[in-house]
């Protein structure tokens, strides 16, 4: 029953919601009922026939047009005040492709490091709180399910693999989790600490795991401070990172 709760929860948020969310703008640029209808179909399609290898890319190509959208949208709403009179030159915050950062003008690598190794060595602290914590309740957690599978791949589809778990997850999983469920439909409507601590714990939730459960909440939660402080991409890399170290890991010891 719980599984099949899960099963549901990821269906929703993963597929669904960047569906919602791409049907929404498309009508925004007039793209079409038929052409909408056509994308609709082959989007169900192929995510119901896909693989373990391809079951966030179709959601991954969504979130991407989601974000060529918001930027059409933003120069449009851009060009309109600017012949209105209303702004001067590059504009102040004024869409969300500009709130919550989905240009990449702004982001500084630099920072997105500096950002993630502190971040990094803060969820290496709780993991360590917690690790202590389940020895002393003498809990055998297992890994990860995602975690095992990757572990028994062979090498070759261990590498076709890693752009699933570095590129195209943080991508979607972000865009869902921050941007969609934290700051447009939870921080909308209450306290901003509130809204970061429920995403989180769906989040956490979502991956269904309780030996990671306390790193995941902890990462939900500093990308909820990212996207919000700083913008989409810095919570998309900081994601990234984590994703990297785990596959890292796992790389060396399939290495001969």
């Amino acid at each position: 029953m719980v599984q099949l709760l899960i099963n549901i929860l990821i269906i929703v948020f993963l597929y669904v919601v960047p569906l919602i969310v791409f049907i929404k703008y498309s009508t925004e640029i007039n793209l079409g009922i038929t052409l909408l209808i056509v994308i609709g179909l082959v989007y169900g399609l192929l995510v119901l026939f896909t693989s373990k290898f391809t079951y966030n890319l179709m959601p991954f190509v969504l979130v991407i047009a989601c974000l060529v959208y918001f930027r059409k949208i933003h120069n449009q709403q851009k060009q309109l005040k600017l012949q209105n009179g209303e702004i001067e030159g590059d504009s102040p915050n004024y869409s969300d492709y500009a709130i919550y950062g989905f240009t990449l003008k702004e982001f500084s690598i630099l920072r997105a490091i500096k950002f993630t190794v502190l971040i990094y060595i803060a969820s290496i602290c709780v993991e360590s709180l917690f690790f202590m914590l389940f020895n002393y309740l003498k809990l055998n957690l297992s890994q990860q399910e995602v975690v095992q599978y990757m572990t028994n791949l062979p090498i070759n589809q261990f590498i076709i693999f890693i752009p699933v778990s570095v590129i195209f997850a943080p991508v979607v999983e972000e865009f869902v989790f921050r941007y969609i469920l934290f700051e447009k439909i939870l921080n909308k409507r209450i306290p901003s600490i509130l809204s970061s601590i429920i995403s989180s714990l769906i989040f956490a939730l979502i991956h269904f795991n309780l030996r990671a459960f306390p790193i995941l909440v902890s990462i939900g939660l500093a990308n909820c401070y990212l996207i919000h402080k700083k913008g989409f991409w810095y919570s998309v890399f900081n994601h990234s990172m984590f994703n990297l170290v785990t596959i890292m890991a796992l790389l060396i010891d399939k290495v001969p």
